[in-house]
Formats: structure tokens, C-alpha cells, sequence
């Protein structure tokens, strides 16, 4: 009914559950979510408000807060958040974890720090798993001092909330966190070396990249598949492809994201050959590809010389019906344009269902570079009027 219903619709069915059904527990949080799914959010805060005061209860006020999610209005998201936090009763602790999670989804810094307050008042600042929520959002909203201020208070600390600290920090803070686990003998999972792993790959450390693998094969986790995958990618970004290789060949059950991860090292080191060898011996295996692998063939063949390769690649893509997804088109419209052919980047920009602002600065770029200013200005204008916005980081070009 959520996707279907229409305004008008809706509240018949609230006035007629209000009639029937005003009694049943159950039911204002049924409504809450009614509500906030099928687009009305105003009434749902309303209700929310008018029966928060009479009798709170769980499912409810759990309900609103993952309603406040989905709400495209932030302000409202955050008022809405700060009034229910007022009006808070002492005794409601399954309420925190709930609006953390909100706060830090949101970046409601203010609001955070106002439910952190209240739990301190209540008794409730040393539950390890409020603490931990807590800690999250400081470093969500990249509050690193309050958030290694908060991690030093804790009496007990697991290993999300390591996992908590490593996640967020620079690689050498990171590492000096990783080597207190180790000291203090409160272990370690994938998610700690896959977080290890990419910190080092964002700043080419093949140094410590290095060290964990050795790391990583005495401890015996080289044939997990989620941190083979990130330490071919390690490898991949720093340029050293015979290693990666090496790394694959070591897994015996390979996953999508360990092929796909493969297909892209070599696209980014502009090894085309091998990256469709290794796309062929997917398909001998019987594993299936996805838009990233699309995207990563097509990336390969973004070099002079291999252009009627990436035109076979186009008909596989539609015949396995890829070529609505947003990111693979924007990747056929590139390499068309890295091939010189503006045509098929317009015809297949055109053919998309759905654009984002990559997809208009590629084309943008292509027309550029080869200096049809008209063409540019005409796309500008174009993406004024659909509300597109324009990019000014670096690599983008619609200005």
C-alpha cells in the first residue's frame, strides 16, 4: 500500500484506523510509517508529537526515527529530532541507539552532542554500545578530538569500537591504533585489515601495504575473500600488478567483488588484454558480471587502438541489459569520447534513462576538447533546466 497510496488515500485510511482501531497498541506506529513512506512526513510528525505525549512506547518513537531518514526536508528531519529529544521521558533507553544512528546518518552534529548530554544525565554514558553509537557519530561529523576524548573514557572497549577509531584516521594514526589492539589482546577481523588495507591504498603506502600482508598471510586470512580483495586493490593502486595477480591466484573461492576487483587493477594500469582474459575466465568459471565489471572493461578500452573492442563490449552490455545502469552508460559515453567518436557518446547519453552530473560533464568534456563551444553552452543550459547541479571539484568541468 506504501507505494501505491496517494495523499487523499492515506488519510481516509488514518481516519478510518483512528475510528476502529484507536486502542490497539501497535497502531500509531503503524501509522507513523504510513505516513512518512508514502510522502506525507508533516502529518506523521504531527501524530508522532500528539501521542508522544500521551503514552511513548518503542515501536513508535523507533518508527519516527528511521521515518526521519527518508524525509527530503533536513531542517525538518532536524527539528523534528530536537523536539522529540525534549520531550523525551527518562526510562526510554531503546530511544539513543535509534537517534544516534539518525544523528550520524544526518550529520546532526548539534543534536548528538544534545543527546549525549541527556545521556550522561540519565546514567546511561558508560552502555558500551551508547558509547559506541556515540563515538560514531563524533567521527562521522569528523570531531576528532571529542571523539579520541570519549574513546579514552571508556572503561571497556570491543572491537567495534576500535574498528570505530581505525576506520576514520589517517593511516598513521590508524596503524598505532591497530598495534594497541595487538598490546591490549583484543583482536582483530577482516574489518580491521580491510580498513588497514584501504587507508594504505588512498596514500599508495606500499610499505605498510607490504607489512600487512605478511601480516595477513601468518595469520591465516589471505583466503578470506574480503581482505584478498582489498589487498589486490592495494596493489593494483600502487602500480604492482604481478602482486596483485599473485594474491588472486592464492584464492581458490573467488567472489564477484574479488574478479571485479582484478578486472579494474588492470584497467587502471592500462592493461586492456588482461583484463578481458581475466573477464573470460569469469565467464568460464560460471560468475556472473555486474555494472562495476562493465564499467572497468569499458575503462580498459578508454586507449587508442582498442575502440571496436569496446564497441563489442557496448552489444553485451545491451543484451544483458546494462545499459540503463547509470554508472555503465556514463562509462560508455567516456569511452566513446576517449575514442574520438562523438556521435555514439551523444546517441548513447541520449539513450539513457537517467543522468547524473558525471554523465553531463563527460559529454560536456568531449565537446569542449574538440572546441564546440555551442554545444557546451547549449548542455549547460540544458542541465539549468532539469535542476541539475553544477560540479566545481576537481576533474569536472560544468562551470
Amino acid at each position: 500500500m506504501h507505494s501505491e497510496c496517494g495523499t487523499p488515500l492515506i488519510s481516509t485510511v488514518h481516519f478510518i484506523l483512528c475510528r476502529l482501531w484507536s486502542r490497539i497498541t501497535v497502531f500509531p506506529a503503524v501509522s507513523d510509517s504510513m505516513h512518512s513512506k508514502c510522502g506525507t512526513p508533516l502529518i506523521s510528525t504531527v501524530h508522532f508529537k500528539r501521542q508522544l505525549s500521551s503514552s511513548p512506547t518503542f515501536p513508535r518513537e523507533t518508527t519516527q526515527l528511521r521515518a526521519l531518514k527518508l524525509k527530503p526536508n533536513p531542517s525538518l528531519s532536524l527539528s523534528t529530532l530536537g523536539n522529540t529529544v525534549s520531550a523525551l521521558q527518562p526510562g526510554l533507553t531503546g530511544f539513543y541507539p535509534h537517534a544516534l544512528k539518525v544523528s550520524a546518518k544526518l550529520g546532526l552534529l548539534k543534536e548528538g552532542k544534545q543527546l549525549h548530554s541527556r545521556m550522561i544525565k540519565l546514567g546511561f554514558n558508560n552502555v558500551l554500545p551508547l558509547q559506541t553509537q556515540m563515538l560514531n557519530l563524533y567521527v562521522k561529523c569528523k570531531q576528532f578530538s571529542d571523539a579520541e576524548k570519549l574513546f579514552d573514557q571508556m572503561r571497556v572497549r570491543n572491537l567495534v569500537t576500535w574498528n570505530t577509531m581505525i576506520c576514520k584516521s589517517n593511516l598513521c594514526l590508524g596503524f598505532s591504533y591497530f598495534k594497541k589492539m595487538l598490546i591490549n589482546k583484543v583482536g582483530f577481523d577482516h574489518i580491521t585489515l580491510n580498513t588497514l588495507l584501504h587507508a594504505s591504498s588512498e596514500v599508495k603506502g606500499v610499505v605498510f601495504g607490504r607489512e600487512l600482508h605478511c601480516f595477513i598471510v601468518k595469520c591465516g586470512f589471505l583466503y578470506d575473500s574480503f581482505v584478498s580483495s582489498a589487498l589486490v586493490h592495494l596493489y593494483g593502486e600502487c602500480g604492482l600488478v604481478e602482486e596483485a595477480r599473485w594474491v588472486f591466484d592464492q584464492v581458490f573461492c573467488r567472489d564477484l567483488v574479488l574478479w571485479n576487483v582484478m578486472v579494474s587493477c588492470y584497467a587502471l594500469n592500462s592493461l586492456t588484454k588482461e583484463a578481458f582474459e581475466v573477464f573470460d575466465l569469469m565467464k568460464k568459471e560460471g560468475v556472473k558480471g555486474d555494472g562495476y565489471t562493465f564499467c572497468s572493461l569499458l575503462k580498459s578500452c578508454c586507449i587508442w587502438g582498442f575502440y571496436e573492442l569496446g564497441r563489442q563490449v557496448h552489444g553485451l552490455i545491451i543484451k544483458l541489459c546494462f545499459d540503463l545502469d547509470v554508472p555503465v552508460a556514463s562509462a560508455l559515453v567516456d569511452m566513446y569520447i576517449t575514442n574520438g567518436n562523438l556521435y555514439d557518446a551523444q546517441k548513447a547519453f541520449d539513450g539513457m534513462t537517467a543522468r547524473n552530473v558525471v554523465s553531463w560533464n563527460t559529454l560536456i568534456v568531449g565537446y569542449a576538447q574538440r572546441g564546440d563551444m555551442e554545444k557546451v553552452m547549449e548542455l549547460l543550459r540544458e542541465m539549468r533546466c532539469l535542476f541539475v547541479p553544477w560540479s566545481f571539484k576537481r576533474k569536472c568541468y560544468s562551470f
